[in-house]
């Protein structure tokens, strides 16, 4: 491997990093934002169940008069649609974060392997020159002993 190609693999591995690097800053930015609107969201549904629980005139054209069934109506029925909507479009970003998660590990992978290679060709060229540059001292030591 030459001196180019040495230079190519040591970019191509730069690039991996700062690719990881992108990959990690983006799943920690959607973490906090899914963390946040979910928050912002739920509060937003608990707030409309605790508006429905006091609204007694739509608790009385169910015909409920006892306030623990009205509760169990308002969860399990007029706001339930609205919680697995909330829960459903959550799912669907950390599958998201899931599948960026498994890049980063085979990033990773990658990286070490690339690492190694490079660890391994830099050995090679070091041993080159140090090995040209001691046949480089035997032959002045040749010219001098002639």
């Amino acid at each position: 491997m030459d001196l180019k190609q040495l230079h190519e693999l040591r970019n191509s591995l730069r690039n991996l990093k700062v690719r990881k690097l992108e990959k990690e800053h983006k799943i920690r930015e959607l973490t906090e934002q899914v963390a946040t609107k979910k928050a912002r969201d739920m509060a937003g549904l608990k707030q409309r169940r605790l508006d429905l629980l006091n609204d007694k005139d739509l608790r009385a054209r169910h015909n409920i008069t006892n306030q623990k069934d009205w509760k169990v109506k308002i969860n399990t029925q007029l706001t339930k649609d609205a919680e697995s909507t909330i829960e459903r479009k959550y799912v669907e970003t950390e599958d998201i974060i899931s599948a960026m998660q498994e890049d980063i590990s085979f990033i990773r992978i990658k990286q070490a392997d690339m690492e190694w290679e490079l660890r391994i060709e830099l050995a090679f060229v070091e041993a080159g020159y140090v090995l040209s540059k001691q046949h480089a001292i035997n032959k002045e030591t040749e010219q001098i002993r002639a």
